[in-house]
């Protein structure tokens, strides 16, 4: 039936049109809508249907009478006619569906999704305005080592976010989250459910309320406690190492110096030379303190003889080359 619709209240109960073999073991309601889950594992819903949150696509889209309302509880089948349901919720304008099934001897869990996905509501890894019954990948066909499926204990639904806690003590959110309904400290909606580790390691969850726009978990303290990395040991300064003033720095590099080229007489080259890294630091000190740092390190006896042999040998073989290149222009 299409909008508008004419709305009637009733004072009183009324009895909702079911055939007396069908037994009721559960109802949900959203903003608009109700479902129903029999003993036998089927979903009946009712109530509005203007953003498909009671499926029934094709009718939905029937240009000459679309069913943007039920009156009476109808059957929800699509994918779900082949499974059991075992549990339901209802947002404003949405529905989250938990059944089961059996293959190859292994049950299976897989929860599916109807309604307005603007938000994230659905869970379906992306957004969009209508949707029909699709499959919610990230809460279905999950299994443990042993090839046992994880099932879903509590699923629970709000204005426009989710909530579902799993048998091994953990839960998972989605969906909106302008008001921080998802606790995370954050504003942006989420459109896949995302496991919470608020409670991952010392706590199991036994309950899950949604209000309207709040979320709400009861837990079980098990008293683990997460092992920690050890921390470094800090090293502690005593007073006599602080520096004071700066002829007290200096003299302390210095000696850092003297330090550092004791027992390096073999580290001189040929020519008497000290190493490349005693001459950096020797220039850092020049440059740093406006002073040259005493060589400190012993300079053997024979390097100046040699050093001298050395120089005559370089510049004999300077001038040979001279000579070569002025014979070769001429």
């Amino acid at each position: 039936m299409a909008a508008p619709f004419f709305e009637a209240r009733h004072r009183k109960p009324v009895k909702v049109a079911l055939a007396p073999s069908i037994k009721v073991k559960k109802v949900v309601c959203g903003f608009r809508h109700s479902l129903a889950i029999t003993e036998d594992g089927q979903l009946f819903g009712w109530g509005y249907n203007n953003q498909q949150q009671l499926s029934h696509a094709q009718e939905y889209a029937d240009d000459s009478n679309p069913m943007h309302a039920m009156f009476q509880p109808q059957r929800l089948l699509g994918p779900l006619a082949d499974l059991f349901v075992v549990d339901a919720a209802a947002g404003e304008e949405m529905s989250m569906i938990v059944a089961q099934g059996k293959k190859g001897g292994r049950i299976f869990e897989q929860t599916y999704a109807c309604g307005n996905n603007l938000k994230g509501s659905l869970g379906i890894n992306r957004t969009s305005h209508l949707q029909d019954l699709t499959l919610v990948p990230d809460l279905s066909d999950l299994f443990d080592e042993s090839e046992t499926a994880l099932t879903i204990t509590n699923l629970q639904c709000g204005r426009r976010h989710c909530v579902a806690a799993y048998d091994y003590g953990a839960f998972l959110f989605w969906g909106d989250n302008q008001v921080g309904q998802l606790g995370n400290r954050k504003r942006a909606f989420i459109e896949s459910p995302y496991p919470s580790k608020k409670f991952e390691y010392r706590h199991n969850i036994e309950n899950v309320v949604l209000g309207i726009d709040s979320s709400c978990v009861i837990v079980e303290d098990t008293g683990r406690v997460k092992k920690k990395n050890k921390k470094k040991t800090k090293r502690i300064l005593p007073r006599s190492d602080v520096v004071h003033s700066d002829a007290e720095l200096k003299l302390r590099a210095e000696q850092m110096l003297v330090k550092e080229t004791q027992g390096k007489v073999d580290s001189h080259d040929a020519r008497g030379r000290r190493s490349l890294g005693e001459r950096i630091s020797s220039k850092f000190h020049e440059t740093l303190y406006g002073s040259k740092t005493e060589n400190t390190s012993p300079t053997p006896p024979q390097a100046s003889s040699e050093q001298r042999a050395l120089d005559k040998l370089i510049e004999a073989e300077k001038q040979q080359k001279e000579t070569t290149e002025t014979q070769e222009k001429s």
